[in-house]
């Protein structure tokens, strides 16, 4: 605790937020800390305070360079702390949204929504639900009851604000489990409204997505290209990722190849500075255009690498 309160003093930067978490969280770890701070309660208080406030800049900033699971293991370490808060819970759950780990996405959103009274509030987590559920379908090891999952979203559209950014995401989630062309649309025309990028995107994708299963490659290309219109406000290299994962889909389904192969370069060099799991996406994309073009020769090529990516995605 004396030296957190030294360093503070004399370097309270983010590049100190690590080690600041670290000590200010080993001075009120929960097992030693009733009785290292007997009869000093409002001490304990302050570095308790101290402690949630670094944890959560320190995993603020591993989020920022995609470090998963150093962000992850400070906020779980902030949780111990303050296990009533559902924010905390909140910011787990997108953690192992991004880490494509299903199970724990659940059960870190079902704590959030047991700690989460106000009901707008509920709609948004349900909203989040479903949406993140359907999106990263690839995120369960076992697929959850997509009964459930539609029980998600009934109470995103019941609980969340009409038109407000969480009824729209609960509509993508609807668009992309039914394959409702409409439902998407709905969500797109919200979006507009509200000017969030990052919603319009994910109902362009959600519609797209349809139009493709349906083999209406012309209009999922069309759609796919409005998306790249939104990449410059995009910052989000996971999201940039899967939009470039989707046009390169979209221009293979109608033959260009060319086109295609940009973007599954693209999405394959972003890729490779996020998870195993990204980098396995990136993988089997390229592996589907070159099978595509015939090119056996890089297909062969890629066979220890394919090995490798396969054996480090395991987990997922």
């Amino acid at each position: 605790a004396a030296y957190a309160d030294w360093l503070q003093r004399e370097d309270a930067s983010d590049g100190r937020a690590g080690t600041l978490a670290y000590h200010y969280a080993e001075a009120v770890d929960p097992e030693i800390a009733d009785l290292a701070w007997r009869d000093h309660d409002d001490e304990a208080a302050r570095l308790r305070a101290s402690a949630l406030r670094w944890l959560r800049r320190a995993a603020e900033l591993a989020l920022v360079r995609f470090d998963l699971d150093d962000a992850l293991g400070l906020l779980e370490r902030a949780a111990e702390l303050r296990p009533d808060d559902p924010e905390l819970w909140h910011s787990i759950a997108h953690v192992n949204a991004l880490k494509f780990d299903g199970s724990a996405f659940w059960e870190s959103m079902q704590k959030t929504l047991e700690l989460t009274a106000g009901e707008a509030e509920r709609g948004e987590l349900y909203a989040e639900l479903s949406f993140e559920s359907t999106m990263r379908g690839a995120m369960w090891k076992v697929a959850p009851d997509w009964t459930l999952v539609s029980e998600w979203i009934g109470q995103a559209l019941e609980h969340a604000p009409p038109d407000s950014r969480s009824y729209a995401y609960g509509l993508v989630g609807k668009s992309m489990l039914e394959d409702d062309i409409p439902t998407a649309e709905r969500a797109i025309a919200i979006a507009e409204r509200l000017d969030d990028v990052e919603l319009l995107s994910f109902g362009l994708s959600a519609h797209a997505a349809v139009a493709q299963f349906t083999a209406d490659f012309a209009t999922a290309s069309e759609l796919a290209q409005r998306r790249l219109g939104l990449v410059r406000r995009i910052n989000d290299p996971d999201h940039l990722a899967l939009i470039h994962w989707d046009s390169a889909t979209a221009e293979l389904a109608l033959g260009h190849i060319q086109d295609a192969e940009l973007h599954a370069l693209r999405h394959e060099a972003i890729a490779a500075r996020l998870t195993p799991h990204h980098e396995v996406h990136a993988l089997g994309n390229v592996l589907t255009l070159d099978e595509s073009a015939g090119r056996w020769d890089r297909l062969h090529e890629r066979v220890e690498r394919t090995e490798q990516a396969v054996a480090a995605n395991a987990d997922t």
